[in-house]
């Protein structure tokens, strides 16, 4: 979040330049590096699971792998950095780092949203043209998507570092518009057309002879319905924990002074604690909704 684009000729002399209260910075330290703990080791875990799991190695988890990856990385890197700047005696010391920050949150965020968008492509895929979808996607096609992807995501990430200061606020809005935007309306539509098909599907098995075939091709299908909405779980958390840094991100805008501007900084430490939560909380739907990652942790836990 930008603090450097303010008003120069406003009166701040009775604004503080404090970054948060000491209860504050304890409570905002304290989840970041439990969250930190909890991406790091849960995500570790989905990643190891995945690698010695022979039954997991499929197209689907591939985007699963690069997924973890990403809110690894938030828990590595995002968490601690924002413990390291909420124990900074100041806004005004934040500035240094500011094109740091900026290059984090939208690595982090880029990765993070574009992955969720193909995973729901993969799922979107599966659950409506289920015949069709090992043709479609191949390991190496999935491979070059996942590579875009993080190309993508540093590219647009290292632009922070090319803007001035002043400029940072324009580079915040278009990174929530890129990375959120966006992908909301891919992964909108997938899920649509995923409900739609399911629909059909429902319709048409209700419809067919109670016979092995048909009870093979259910039983399918009703586990590509089941991974579709465990990770259309996962995006709608996404979303709902990202939201609040999306309106600080708008609300800034409308920051015309330096107060105004440190003001939104210090919500910005909240928010951002919350949308980065999510990382946290991914493997556990994992655990919770999908009985081959809960095999696989049971088998590392007793190895």
């Amino acid at each position: 979040m930008d603090v450097s684009n303010f008003n120069q000729s406003s009166n701040t002399t009775s604004c503080p330049a404090e970054i948060l209260s000491l209860t504050a910075v304890k409570t905002v330290s304290s989840l970041n590096i439990l969250f930190a703990v909890l991406s790091v080791g849960g995500n570790s875990l989905v990643l190891i699971a995945l690698w010695r799991t022979p039954s997991m190695h499929n197209t689907s988890n591939v985007f699963v792998a690069s997924l973890a990856f990403a809110d690894l990385i938030v828990g590595s890197l995002a968490n601690p950095l924002y413990v390291f700047l909420s124990l900074m005696k100041s806004l005004r010391d934040v500035r240094a780092i500011k094109n740091a920050e900026t290059f984090v949150w939208l690595l982090t965020v880029t990765a993070t949203t574009y992955n969720l968008c193909a995973v729901s492509i993969d799922r979107f895929i599966a659950v409506t043209k289920p015949l069709r979808y090992h043709q479609l996607v191949t390991i190496p096609r999935c491979l070059k998507a996942i590579g875009l992807t993080w190309i993508f995501a540093i590219i647009f990430a290292s632009a922070s570092f090319f803007v001035p200061l002043s400029d940072i606020a324009s580079i915040w809005i278009t990174g929530s518009v890129t990375t959120v935007f966006v992908p909301l309306v891919i992964i909108s539509y997938c899920y649509f057309k995923i409900w739609r098909a399911v629909q059909h599907q429902v319709n048409m098995i209700n419809a067919v002879d109670n016979s092995g075939d048909s009870q093979g091709i259910a039983r399918n299908r009703a586990k590509n319905r089941k991974a579709a909405w465990t990770f259309g779980i996962i995006i709608l958390l996404f979303g709902i924990l990202f939201l609040p840094s999306l309106i600080t991100n708008f609300i800034a805008i409308e920051a015309k002074t330096q107060c105004d501007f440190f003001e939104v900084n210090r919500i910005w430490f909240w928010t951002s604690v919350t949308s980065y939560s999510s990382s946290a909380i991914n493997p556990w739907v994992y655990t919770i909704r999908m009985q081959e990652f809960r095999g696989a942790f049971k088998k590392i836990f007793k190895s």
